[in-house]
């Protein structure tokens, strides 16, 4: 049985962007074409690409979400907030998606961002862009005065295992004494 995830179609009020569109809904159906979970033709009716057949958003391969409720494997049902968030229909978009990949996440608002426990500089990597965000959007989304401890959900098996191994590697070579 899968679980609902409902997604914003505009930024929230403490956002700089406050009440422009997200356009998570036309990301999320982008990384749906990409995972083979809708067609070019339903990629076409959605207006996900243009007269010269470039796709117009950026795919949405990941979702950040509070707690730890979720597990490799499980499905969930995108839905878009028709109005106002909690106070309006939800509305499905999609077929069922499946997690592939969690990693811990976290923001403190003196440290900053850590994934898997290791600190992220979210302007120099793909997680924002993955959550479909800007990095400066990203910032703006996830700043808090209180912490926030979560998880990411990646509808992409792999998806961010390279930056672990760069992070990784430079942690391993910041150690080498030359």
């Amino acid at each position: 049985m899968s679980k609902v995830i409902t997604f914003s179609r505009e930024f929230p009020k403490n956002h700089p962007k406050v009440g422009q569109p997200t356009y998570f809904r036309q990301k999320i159906l982008t990384a749906a074409y990409f995972l083979g979970l809708i067609t070019y033709e339903q990629a076409i009716q959605n207006n996900l690409i243009d007269h010269e057949d470039r796709f117009l958003f950026t795919p949405k391969f990941t979702t950040i979400r509070r707690g730890f409720h979720w597990n490799v494997g499980d499905h969930f049902s995108p839905r878009e907030w028709s109005g106002k968030p909690y106070c309006s229909k939800q509305n499905v978009f999609c077929s069922d998606i499946t997690i592939k990949t969690i990693y811990p996440f976290s923001y403190c608002p003196d440290d900053g961002f850590f994934m898997s426990g290791l600190r992220i500089d979210i302007s120099d990597s793909f997680i924002p862009m993955n959550d479909g965000l800007t990095s400066e959007d990203f910032f703006y989304w996830f700043r808090q005065k209180t912490p926030f401890h979560g998880q990411v959900l990646c509808f992409k098996k792999g998806l961010h295992d390279d930056i672990f191994r760069k992070m990784e590697a430079k942690k391993y070579y910041d150690l080498i004494p030359f």
